[in-house]
Order: C-alpha cells, then structure tokens, then sequence
C-alpha cells in the first residue's frame, strides 16, 4: 500500500510542475483580485477572508469581487481536474472543451457557494452561545462529506447532487487514501504557517506558497486520488 502512496505523491508532483503555468496565471489573476479587497478593509491571512468593518459603499466593490473571483477560482479549478483526467485516461478531446470547461466551472461555482453558504449559516447559529465549539466541528465534517465532489463534478461529469453522491461514495471505500491525503496537505500547511510566523516577510512567502502551491497540489493530489477508481490508473504506479 506505501508504494501506492508514493506513486501518487510523485504522479501529483509531476503534474503540478507540468501545470505549473496554468496555476501562476490563474494564481495571479486572483491574487490581484482579492488584493484589491485590502483597500476597502479587508485581509488575506492564509486564504481566508477577514473584515474590520463594511460600509455600503465598500460592499458595493466587495460583493462583485468576491463574485468574480469565486468564478475565476471555479474556472481553474475546473480546468486544472479535467487536465489532470485528460492525461490520466489520455484523452485526445480536442471538441467542445470550451463547452465542457464552461459548463462544469459553473457547476464548481454553484457549489462552493452553497458549501460557504451552510458554513455561514453554522456560523450564524453557533456563534456567541455556549456551544460555539461545534462550529469547527460540524464545518470540518461538512467539509470531509464534501471532499471530492469537485473532483466527481469534473471527472464523473456529474451535476451538483449526484457529484456528492458519488463523492461520499467514493470516500467511504477510500478512507486510508483520504487521510493519506489529509496527512500530507496537514503537514505542507503547517510548514507554511511556520514560515509565516517565524520568519521574516514570512506572511508574503506563506501567501504565495499557499496560492501557487498548497491550493493547487491540493486539488491535483485529491484528483489524482480519485483517478485511482479507474483501471488505467494502476499502470502509472
């Protein structure tokens, strides 16, 4: 089984240096995008979104960034899966790629925002009460129930609803490559935040390795995993 790992580990690398230029286009698209959020009160601490204090005419630039960036992050995502996919089952499609990007991407879209919109509502509910621990809780359960439906949405060419099935699905026969993955994303995360806090422009180098680096492999890594439901897999281990 190690071996298995390794193989993967070493195919997702492999990738991720052959996508390198998809994702440092893509990664500086939104960079600048959410870089302009730090003009109107906002900050960026290892991807995730903070505010000091809204006004309506900050929200009238914030609602549309985010937007356009949430668009701009689905489109990558969906295109660094189907490459991925593409080189895996060595696919020769050279039709409708425009079409199958476009139409999957908003799928991508669709569902990042209903995912963020239920962990806000577990936000909402838990936030200042007593049991305000369960909001890491469930959001960390959401978040597993969820891992690879992205992946099934661009892979399987599922909608939204029958992606989550047969992502849960694949997750329950999958468990030691799931916390194989999570083993490895935990350990490149936490050199990241270590660099941040121990050295010096430690917060610009952790947002770079986490844009150009964490971010992608993260999803090339979860993608090659899913790839292992396929026969053709096994020939590039």
């Amino acid at each position: 089984m190690s071996y298995q790992f390794k193989g993967i580990l070493a195919l997702s690398l492999k990738y991720y240096l052959q996508l390198f230029y998809v994702v440092l286009g893509f990664g500086i698209v939104l960079v600048a995008l959410l870089n302009t959020l730090t003009d109107i009160n906002f900050s960026i601490y290892f991807g995730n979104l903070t505010y000091s204090f809204l006004t309506s005419l900050s929200l009238v630039y914030i609602v549309p960034t985010l937007v356009l960036a949430a668009f701009v992050n689905a489109l990558f995502l969906t295109l660094l899966v189907f490459i991925v996919r593409k080189k895996i089952l060595q696919e020769h499609r050279k039709v409708y790629v425009l079409e199958f990007i476009k139409k999957h991407a908003t799928y991508v879209f669709l569902f990042n925002i209903i995912l963020y919109f239920i962990l806000f509502i577990i936000y909402l509910i838990f936030v200042n009460t007593v049991v305000s621990f369960l909001i890491p809780i469930f959001s960390t359960i959401i978040l597993l129930l969820s891992f690879y439906v992205i992946q099934s949405i661009v892979i399987d060419e599922k909608p939204i609803f029958k992606a989550i099935t047969y992502a849960f699905f694949f997750l329950k026969k999958n468990i030691l490559k799931t916390l194989f993955v999570l083993f490895v994303l935990t350990l490149i995360y936490f050199v990241i935040s270590l660099i941040s806090f121990y050295f010096q422009f430690g917060f610009i180098v952790s947002l770079l390795l986490y844009t150009l680096f964490f971010y992608p492999f993260s999803e090339i890594l979860k993608s090659c995993v899913y790839m292992t439901k396929f026969d053709i897999f096994k020939s590039y281990l």
